[in-house]
């Protein structure tokens, strides 16, 4: 049981790695007690192990889904404390899962510093795409502030996270070696980071044209009333207030859904707005959801209105939040739940890039931030990044703060700056780094103004996704297969860390 509590301590120390906490070594302190944890442990304890670092992991890291399940669903704790528990308990199954093959690669003799980072970006994979995907808390986010960031333009958020967990199965072999650290394994120690540092002054991508003045603008129109009939007309009100003095920026930008009704209930609202965006020669974008003329479909969308009118429409929809999976069975939920705007279709993966006079923008809505491929599938084709959000179903918690140091990743991994418009914060300028040069603080109405700096040309990253470092997780494991050590007894805690 002791050791129990200590892997759940340690999983619940590894958040603090993640924003807005930032502490990106403790994270290395968390895995390296995790591995240790493993390796001395009796086979039948192992999954526990690994499932109670995952329950102190996401259940500290993600527990703030409670607070829309509550607001937003059923307003009962019993139910939304229920169902956060066995998300919590479903993600941490993947990391009990990597504890027990992790244990069984290292008593047939494989290598830690190879199965264990080979396992774990097994594990992210999987939680990348099973099930439509829930990829939030990858160890790679928790470098954004660290050398290892470095890396992210070349082998991405997954490739950082593999990073991350190498370095902690190095610094466990030189704990379990029971001698002084050998030359080699204190050579790839230094030399990660050292390399890390060093690409920091590596540019990417290269600046095209002049910077774009950008306006963002926060309405901060509180969810639970946001959506009621009486509040549309303040609400586009409000918006428009806040922008009245930006019109003569390059580009307005409103966040999703910042009008609470389809487009078709607004039009002439929506005229005006493109009759001030063509007067000013304003670009200008807003978050709002349409119905389809031709198939009668809905969707969230982002328009741009103005002399020339265009759409993209979110592509990775929010299971139980923006569409229903197997509606057949499940519409009774919806009819109680009664969630707005909640039977959205998904858009087509063939949509053209958003285009203002010679720019190009890579749009995404909300939750596809969190899926890199999403992101740097057009990401080469555009000159700057956009991605309009609504956080406020995550009230004051760490939902926010880690949603924007995703958001920081993604600009990072494809040499873009990227602009986040959001409803009640955390909204952000971020350049091609992943630093953020401005943000707007929550929960207030308020604008968010600044240049951004278009950019050409693409990242490592960006031209070839995570393929490369697939490859490379499967010929190590093949290579370590056909070079194994001796097989040792689990019960004697010999591994092959040599």
């Amino acid at each position: 049981m002791f050791r129990l509590l200590c892997s759940f301590l340690l999983g619940s120390a590894a958040v603090l790695g993640f924003a807005p906490f930032s502490c990106w070594p403790i994270v290395f302190f968390s895995l390296v007690g995790f591995l240790l944890l493993i390796s001395s442990s009796f086979h039948k304890n192992v999954f526990l192990l690994g499932l109670f670092y995952g329950l102190g992991y996401f259940g500290f890291g993600v527990g703030w889904i409670q607070v829309s399940v509550h607001q937003f669903g059923i307003p009962s704790y019993f139910f939304s404390y229920g169902v956060t528990t066995l998300l919590v308990i479903f993600l941490s199954s993947y990391v009990g899962f990597f504890a027990i093959l992790l244990r069984l690669l290292l008593n047939t003799g494989f290598h830690l510093a190879i199965a264990g980072p080979v396992l774990w970006l097994a594990i992210e994979y999987g939680r990348s795409y099973l099930f439509t995907g829930f990829p939030w808390l990858m160890l790679g986010y928790s470098q954004i502030d660290g050398p290892l960031s470095s890396y992210i333009p070349i082998i991405g958020s997954m490739g950082c996270s593999f990073l991350v967990v190498l370095v902690s199965c190095l610094i466990v072999t030189c704990i379990r070696s029971g001698r002084l650290p050998s030359i080699y394994r204190l050579g790839a120690l230094v030399g990660i980071f050292v390399l890390g540092l060093a690409l920091r002054f590596y540019e990417t991508t290269e600046s095209r044209g002049s910077p774009l003045d950008v306006t963002l603008v926060q309405g901060a129109v509180p969810q639970e009333i946001k959506w009621h009939p009486n509040i549309r007309q303040p609400s586009i009100e409000r918006y428009r207030s806040i922008s009245a003095d930006h019109w003569d920026s390059d580009i307005i930008i409103w966040p999703e859904t910042a009008i609470p009704a389809f487009r078709n209930e607004v039009r002439e609202e929506l005229r005006e707005l493109g009759s001030l965006a063509s007067k000013t020669d304003t670009n200008f974008l807003l978050g709002i959801p349409r119905i389809s003329n031709e198939s009668g479909l809905k969707y969230n969308s982002i328009v741009s209105i103005g002399d020339q009118e265009q759409v993209y429409d979110k592509r990775h929809l929010v299971p139980f939040g923006e569409y229903l999976p197997a509606v057949s069975y499940l519409s009774w939920l919806f009819d109680y739940l009664d969630i707005p705007m909640s039977e959205f279709s998904s858009g087509s993966a063939s949509q053209t890039l958003l285009e203002f006079p010679s720019y190009k923008i890579g749009a995404s809505i909300c939750y596809e931030s969190v899926f890199p491929d999403l992101i740097n599938r057009k990401a080469a084709e555009s000159d700057f990044l956009v991605n309009l959000s609504n956080d406020a179903w995550f009230g004051d918690s760490l939902g926010p703060h880690q949603h924007l140091q995703i958001a920081r990743t993604r600009a990072l991994e494809n040499g873009r700056y990227l602009v986040r418009a959001t409803n009640n914060g955390l909204t952000a300028i971020i350049n091609h780094k992943g630093d953020v040069l401005k943000q707007a603080a929550q929960f207030v109405p308020t604008y968010l103004r600044g240049d951004i700096q278009p950019k050409t040309g693409a990242t490592f990253y960006t031209r070839l996704g995570d393929r490369p470092l697939m490859y490379l997780a499967g010929f190590l494991l093949m290579f370590n297969f056909f070079f194994r050590s001796d097989k040792r007894s689990y019960r004697s805690g010999s591994y092959p860390y040599n």
